[in-house]
């Protein structure tokens, strides 16, 4: 039952709210909500198709990113984002991490926006830190339908606290 604490009086008609739950050894627990945004929304809302078509697309992406294939990787950003950086200039940036392997948690295509839910495995590039131990790094990458085809937004990961979800590095 439900009540309005300041109208005490008023008749409630009905309410429908969503929680996120997940199972850790095998017991169902709630996820906070500063946490949310590492689970997918409910699957009654998305598009199981496009997920499959998007997650084909990140793996696509993947394979350009582990074999530094910057050309590629910078067909597969959003457009819109291209007007703000040159081929050139996105090719000349080498990166200086070496991504040594992916988990795809989840995938997510609500309307024309993706979310795939990643925990890449990494080392710095750097020959003289060659030594340290690979680290993991969960993060939510962002996608945008473009004409039939998925692409990198990578003006709203930018925009998000930590770069889309970033923070939680283990």
């Amino acid at each position: 039952k439900t009540v309005y604490t300041r109208i005490p009086d008023a008749q409630v008609a009905g309410i429908e709210t969503w929680e996120k739950w997940h199972r850790v050894h095998g017991q169902w627990y709630p996820v906070p909500k500063r946490e949310w945004w590492t689970m997918p929304e409910a699957p009654s809302q998305r598009n199981a198709g496009e997920e499959e078509r998007l997650r084909a697309r990140f793996e696509e992406a993947w394979t350009a990113l582990q074999s530094k294939d910057r050309h590629r990787l910078y067909e597969l950003i959003d457009p819109r984002d291209r007007e703000d950086i040159t081929k050139e200039k996105f090719v000349a940036e080498e990166g200086a991490i070496q991504y040594l392997g992916h988990k795809v948690h989840w995938v997510e295509v609500i309307a024309d926006r993706g979310k795939v839910h990643v925990t890449y495995e990494h080392k710095l590039a750097d020959p003289s830190l060659t030594k340290l131990p690979a680290q993991e790094l969960a993060v939510t990458d962002h996608w945008i339908a473009r004409d039939g085809q998925w692409f990198r937004d990578l003006k709203l990961e930018q925009s998000l606290p930590c770069g889309g979800g970033a923070c939680d590095s283990k």
